[in-house]
């Protein structure tokens, strides 16, 4: 297994390069993909405009504190791991960022977690002004204590593997252009959504739904503020028996919590949440969908408090 350990001036294979300097000082490290392997190569070669690779069972390595910005204009280019990505930015050294050094939303293309390892963590980073911020399938792992921001399309998105267990927690996720966070996962899958700041992205705050209809999975959103997004606050769909919505500050959304027409039998527990100021419904049920109220304050909606539609 070859441990790849990012140097505090590089290139990631979409052209990331250290910042902050100055446009006539980039003299950056490039690290480049050698013919399709997992081979990669420390060399001068200015910015490499390219998909960064990293397979199976290698593991890429980020050091605290440094900032990588990718030199991609078109959206496409992204950090592509297949093995372990190892981004922790809680030592000293500080914060980890991912960007785009032309500035502007979809500039350059993510990053993309592809059937990644269970082992891989992303702590104290920044992702921003990509196309998608994280796109995550995979066994298991954690994104806390990040910034996922200003990206044209979706914030984080998580299609989980059965049998997963994900921690995604304590993160800021707002200004995407799609989706905040977007979880797919199936009956054997686990997921902890709590402690975010989820503000004023264009679609969803957190839209859940499976892999296949009626496999309800274990989902805990909780203590999260949940703001001024461009559709729903929270999104249930095809399922959600197993959810727990608890503790949330959501207020002007579209609707608060909607659950969609494929929300079938589901009967999620809805608590101690502050649904107020939503411009149409607090909570919107659809067909069978038959949550658990309990304790929640409901006031201020423009429609409704609570809305039911049996069709």
């Amino acid at each position: 297994m070859k441990m790849l350990r990012l140097p505090v001036l590089i290139m990631l294979g979409l052209g990331l390069l250290a910042a902050p300097v100055l446009a006539a000082d980039l003299t950056a490290l490039a690290i480049v993909e050698k013919a399709n392997r997992a081979s990669y190569y420390a060399g001068k070669d200015g910015i490499a405009d390219i998909t960064m690779t990293i397979t199976a069972p290698d593991v890429l390595t980020v050091n605290p504190g440094e900032t990588l910005l990718s030199s991609d204009t078109g959206g496409t280019k992204k950090l592509y791991v297949q093995g372990t990505l190892l981004a922790d930015g809680t030592l000293a050294g500080g914060n980890i960022v991912f960007g785009a050094g032309a500035g502007g939303r979809s500039t350059w293309g993510g990053i993309e977690l592809q059937d990644a390892g269970p082992g891989s963590v992303m702590d104290s980073c920044r992702v921003e002004n990509a196309a998608d911020g994280v796109v995550w399938l995979g066994s298991g792992g954690s994104l806390t204590h990040s910034v996922v921001a200003n990206n044209g399309g979706g914030g984080v998105l998580l299609h989980a593997l059965p049998g997963s267990m994900f921690d995604i927690s304590h993160n800021h996720v707002y200004g995407n252009g799609g989706d905040g966070l977007e979880v797919m996962a199936d009956s054997s899958v686990s997921v902890t959504v709590g402690d975010h700041q989820i503000r004023y992205n264009g679609g969803d705050g957190v839209d859940y739904y499976f892999f296949s209809p009626w496999s309800p999975a274990v989902l805990d959103i909780g203590d999260n503020e949940i703001l001024g997004n461009g559709q729903n606050g929270i999104r249930l769909a095809q399922g959600g028996a197993n959810t727990l919505i608890h503790d949330n500050d959501i207020r002007e959304n579209v609707n608060g919590i909607y659950f969609d027409g494929e929300t079938w039998g589901a009967r999620p527990t809805i608590q101690l949440n502050n649904i107020q100021g939503n411009h149409v419904s607090g909570i919107h049920l659809a067909n069978q969908a038959a949550p658990v109220l309990d304790n929640n304050t409901i006031v201020g909606n423009s429609v409704n408090g609570v809305y039911c539609r049996s069709h």
